[in-house]
């Protein structure tokens, strides 16, 4: 259930390297002490560097982004720049090469994100990119409100490329109070979530099982929330599915 790390080693300039961070706060899942992280959507290399710091010395980052002006950036400031996603996909034209690539490069593990979902299927006209179309909506596209996937959507393709279901850690509805991009959205809302989904082994056991938390992860003694309907409570057993007891078992 631990999942992935950014390997950096010494990063000179931080204040620099904030202010150019785009990102919509940082997404991190527990205990990340020795894991292997790919950032997906790395920007400037601002979550990198504090990931890097979780990993610790026996830990892997790895930072990817599609900007090469921001990659360019985080190299000035990181010495030896090598699978979380933080309002990334949205930014993306096409969600399912991001997620195969994702699945394809996880060698078993998790792929924890936070990303803005909209409450519908967002209209093709506003889903193009203006950067490479030279129309539509800058803005929109820019806070990623055009690029939104809709959230049924978004079940069905993790679920085509092989993912596991869906685990919603935290979710709030974006109030918007710019008048005209409500209405240049026609109509769409908006919510932000932070997921973790797993790469399970195909010749996995497929059977229910009987779990018990021992309280390891340092900061959760006596209760580990794994997501919004399951919390497990230190040496309570539990009945889970097969799907649930292949996650803690092999993550």
């Amino acid at each position: 259930m631990h999942l992935q790390c950014i390997s950096v080693s010494t990063i000179t300039g931080a204040t620099v390297l904030f202010c150019r961070y785009s990102g919509c706060g940082l997404v991190v899942p527990e205990k990340l002490q020795g894991c292997k992280v790919l950032d997906l959507g790395s920007g400037s290399g601002r979550d990198c560097f504090i990931l890097s710091k979780l990993a610790g010395q026996s830990g892997h980052v790895i930072g990817i982004d599609m900007t090469a002006e921001l990659i360019l950036a985080s190299h000035k400031y990181v010495r030896y720049h090598q699978e979380k996603s933080n309002c990334a996909m949205c930014l993306c034209s096409d969600k399912k090469p991001v997620l195969r690539e994702a699945f394809r490069v996880l060698k078993g593990g998790e792929l924890y994100f936070h990303e803005i979902y909209s409450s519908k299927a967002v209209p093709e006209h506003l889903k193009q990119d203006p950067v490479l179309l030279g129309k539509q909506d800058p803005v929109l596209w820019g806070e990623g409100l055009s690029g939104a996937l809709y959230w049924r959507d978004l079940i069905s393709l993790v679920h085509e490329v092989g993912f596991s279901t869906l685990y919603i850690l935290t979710a709030s509805h974006n109030v918007d109070h710019n008048s005209e991009l409500q209405k240049n959205a026609s109509g769409i809302t908006h919510t932000s979530a932070t997921y973790h989904l797993f790469k399970l082994p195909e010749n996995r056991k497929q059977s229910d099982a009987v779990v018990a938390y021992k309280g390891t992860v340092s900061d959760h003694p006596d209760l580990l929330k794994f997501d919004m309907p399951h919390c497990f409570e230190t040496d309570i057993e539990v009945t889970v599915d097969e799907e649930m007891a292949a996650v803690i078992q092999h993550s």
